[in-house]
């Protein structure tokens, strides 16, 4: 004789594990994850859950919003956040569901956005230094660099200038410059 017999549904025993974290371009990351062992599912799982806030120097995601995306699936495996600020750091975690509830949080793991170029053009454009060699320009930073600055470009009278640590520009003679 054949008895089938099941046991209750419990949440998930088990948390997320290798959760990954890498930045795709500078609106995106990629999540990845390792699937729930079968003896820690705790029965049939509904899928995954991904939460990610930006990271903060305090208190990481409690404080500020977060945003939960689910990943439905039993073997589900990865996720594109989409939507992120450029060069931004955002603090991600996971865990699994099933009816009954949903396991543990996997630890956050932090990752930055990729660079973009800058959401704004320098402003308060300046010529502190004229001469009949030189023209020095000073300006103010964009407003949001969205990565680090390497290099400036500046062109005057049609020749572009690529400024890195020195923002002067060879010039030739009693010239009017634009």
């Amino acid at each position: 004789k054949v008895i089938d017999a099941y046991t209750e549904e419990i949440a998930p025993v088990g948390h997320v594990e290798d959760l990954t974290v890498t930045a795709d371009n500078p609106t995106a990351l990629q999540v990845a994850w390792e699937p729930l062992q079968l003896q820690l599912r705790g029965g049939i799982l509904q899928g995954y859950m991904v939460q990610y806030c930006q990271h903060g120097d305090t208190q990481t995601c409690r404080d500020r919003s977060t945003q939960t995306v689910p990943i439905p699936g039993e073997e589900a495996a990865s996720c594109l956040l989409l939507g992120l600020k450029p060069f931004t750091q955002y603090a991600v975690r996971g865990w699994a569901e099933n009816r009954e509830g949903h396991g543990p949080l996997s630890d956050y793991v932090v990752q930055t956005t990729a660079e973009a170029a800058p959401e704004d053009p320098p402003t308060n454009l300046q010529f502190p230094l004229v001469t009949a060699t030189v023209l020095r320009l000073s300006w103010d930073e964009p407003r949001v660099p969205n990565g680090l600055i390497t290099y400036y470009t500046a062109e005057v009278n049609g020749e572009t200038h690529q400024l890195v640590d020195n923002n002067t520009v060879p010039v030739h003679g009693n010239t009017n410059y634009t």
